[in-house]
């Protein structure tokens, strides 16, 4: 009888030890898929923030590039109509409507650099390459323009 008990109770402590034990592991199981979720939605926010870091970078680099090309091709122009106006520097009716070009194209550029802010991540790429492109062409404009004009 005691042998039957003995049986009957051992059994009982093997469920309850096996249900402890289930519970323990689907418990920690669920808290490392939780803890690994909560690791991963972490990361993607660094690499958003990384994302979104080097995009403002490249912003900042464009504009501080259109401006220097405004600012040379300005400082270079002020030095020709000084010399317009000493007298040392004769201009005719083409090399003003270069001139007009050249300020349009200054112009241009300027309003389209205050618009590098504006820019989404989705369009950002394009309209960096078109603002490269655009303002590559004006530094040539402007060194062939006071090359020949000097």
């Amino acid at each position: 009888m005691k042998n039957i008990r003995f049986k009957s109770l051992a059994n009982k402590f093997s469920w309850i030890f096996f249900l402890v034990f289930f519970i323990a592991f689907v418990s920690c199981n669920y808290s490392n898929k939780k803890d690994k979720k909560n690791e991963l939605a972490k990361e993607v926010q660094d690499v958003k923030m990384e994302a979104t870091d080097i995009l403002q970078e490249q912003k900042k680099e464009l504009k501080t590039e259109v401006d220097s090309a405004v600012t040379e091709f300005n400082n270079q122009f002020y030095e020709f109509e000084e010399k317009f106006q000493e007298g040392t520097q004769t201009v005719n009716a083409q090399t003003k409507e270069l001139i007009a070009e050249l300020k349009e194209q200054s112009d241009s550029l300027s309003m389209r650099a205050d618009e590098i802010q504006d820019q989404s991540q989705e369009n950002w790429q394009d309209f960096k390459e078109e603002l490269q492109h655009d303002t590559e062409k004006f530094k040539e404009s402007v060194g062939d323009f006071f090359r020949d004009n000097t």
